[in-house]
């Protein structure tokens, strides 16, 4: 658990200092981020995308989830997003194999986060659409995996 506390607080001092320059997270997802009422972090498998069941995480199989309760916790989630999001100009790889997600309720709206750290892109939806999306680091994935590990939630295998 320090671990991604470490990477979680150095996301806070780049933020808070300015460095590395500005996050490009949408306006609208870290307005739901920060004012979900719910907000559950989802481990998925992208190999079963076309099989799974269109129920599962927009047609995505759930490996497991857990409810993030702790408001720092929370924090460090929209802290590696936000650091995550800074460089858009990097090539993006031709796939999309998420192994993330995030489903937060605000005012009554879902919003999920359908992630893949290995193509460096996120889905967004919004009350079950699609609405858009944005680029990503690999670094942030660290966060999200230490979390679900700690609460018992298996992982899909890592490409190669």
């Amino acid at each position: 658990m320090k671990a991604w506390r470490s990477i979680a607080l150095a996301g806070v001092a780049a933020v808070v200092c300015g460095c590395g320059g500005s996050d490009k997270l949408p306006r609208e997802v870290r307005s739901a981020l920060e004012d979900a009422e719910t907000f559950q972090l989802y481990s998925l498998e992208p190999l079963a995308g076309l099989e799974a069941p269109m129920a599962e995480f927009h047609g995505w199989k759930v490996l497991g989830k857990t409810v993030i309760t702790d408001t720092a916790t929370r924090d460090q989630f929209i802290t590696a997003l936000r650091k995550g999001s800074v460089a858009t100009d990097e090539a993006m790889a031709n796939c999309f194999n998420p192994r993330h997600g995030i489903r937060v309720t605000s005012a009554g709206v879902t919003t999920d986060l359908v992630i893949c750290f290995e193509c460096l892109w996120v889905e967004v939806y919004r009350a079950g659409d699609r609405v858009g999306g944005f680029a990503t680091k690999p670094y942030s994935e660290a966060v999200f995996d230490e979390v679900l590990i700690a609460a018992g939630v298996p992982l899909a295998k890592k490409a190669k």
